[in-house]
């Protein structure tokens, strides 16, 4: 049986073909470094998965923790600054953080924050939530106007300050390549503030909105990606604007088999991508924010954060079905993600069975 032609046609998702980093050769060593990995992959679940119903007041931070302990997830990703009472970090006391945190009497999730956000203020407050909640990894993006050329400085300017109260804390600062820099970008504000509590969260459909195929991003960004978030597009294109609309797990354009394959090869000795957090924005739609032919004096505006849009005259029936919908999403996109991996994890078993039995018979 020919595993490694097994490999690529799993690789090749449906057709789509196999950008990003080169397949490797299979062999046992990689086999089982990838089994290893997928056994020990940490699932996480994003608020923005849910945020239609956060802003219906239907959850709360408690509600959503126990939402995502009850569907199997090892951990959860809460906005620092969204969102009202029970919900907003931000403004919350250390005592009611740390009671949060604790969980107490229940399966304890890991919990991480976002911020939407590179500003100094914000940091300092971030930092301090995360030292109040035991929290190590923070998810921050770059929000600032201007030129790419002034963004990127922007970008490593208030960077290096992340970096230091990450330093003095004892945490992680992830920056996401959020709609606007390409991959190539991200790494010039890595590597140009070049601390190692500095790293990347990958977004599976984010490359697009900047004119770039996501799997060519990966490959550049690759030495850097930490995290990832874990979602569906579909690419459109109207009278020459080229946009992204998120969708169901498995119903966009993106090659998902070979985003899970690349990323859980990153790092030799140990896995580089420490989590998958399931981040569904199912009718979240966004322009592209770049285009190859436009100047590089181009003034970019200050950029709002995502947002996921319901229609005006909504009726509450309708309401009711959309915000329905929107866990029933969430948790079909974790059971989706965790197949695709199930069905890469049983190809390589069946691979390292075929090995053994065909050595024994020697």
């Amino acid at each position: 049986m020919d595993f490694q032609q097994r490999l690529l046609r799993f690789v090749d998702g449906e057709g789509h073909g196999t950008r990003g980093i080169p397949v490797p050769l299979l062999d046992e060593s990689l086999a089982e470094t990838l089994l290893f990995r997928i056994a020990n992959i940490s699932w996480y679940l994003n608020r923005y998965s849910l945020e239609l119903n956060f802003d219906r007041g239907l959850l709360s931070r408690t509600d959503f923790i126990d939402l995502a302990r009850n569907w199997g997830f090892d951990g959860v990703q809460l906005h620092n600054a969204k969102g009202g009472p029970g919900v907003c970090l931000s403004g919350e006391s250390d005592e009611v953080l740390k009671k949060m945190a604790e969980q107490e009497g229940k399966r304890k999730l890991d919990i991480q924050l976002d911020i939407s956000t590179t500003s100094k203020s914000e940091i300092e407050d971030v930092s301090r939530v995360a030292r109040a909640t035991g929290t190590r990894v923070i998810r921050c993006y770059i929000r600032t106007g201007g030129t790419i050329k002034e963004i990127l400085q922007t970008a490593v300017d208030e960077m290096s300050y992340v970096a230091e109260i990450a330093e003095k804390w004892d945490q992680e600062f992830l920056l996401e390549q959020h709609e606007l820099l390409t991959g190539y970008e991200m790494i010039e504000v890595i590597e140009r503030v070049g601390h190692h509590r500095i790293g990347i969260l990958f977004d599976f459909g984010n490359p697009v909105a900047a004119s770039r195929e996501p799997l060519d991003d990966l490959m550049v960004m690759r030495e850097h990606i930490r995290g990832v978030h874990c979602k569906d597009v579909r690419i459109l294109g109207v009278e020459g604007i080229r946009a992204k609309l998120g969708v169901e797990m498995g119903s966009g354009h993106l090659n998902l088999e070979k985003m899970f394959f690349d990323l859980l090869c990153l790092g030799s000795d140990e896995a580089q991508v420490r989590f998958f957090a399931i981040q569904m924005v199912v009718d979240y739609l966004c322009l592209c924010n770049r285009s190859p032919s436009e100047s590089k004096k181009k003034v970019f505006a200050k950029r709002n954060p995502s947002d996921t849009a319901l229609p005006k005259n909504i009726t509450k029936r309708a309401l009711e079905k959309r915000l329905e919908k929107e866990r029933a999403d969430a948790q079909a996109g974790f059971v989706f993600a965790k197949q695709i991996v199930e069905d890469l994890r049983q190809l390589l078993s069946e691979y390292l069975d075929d090995r053994r039995s065909t050595e024994r018979a020697r």
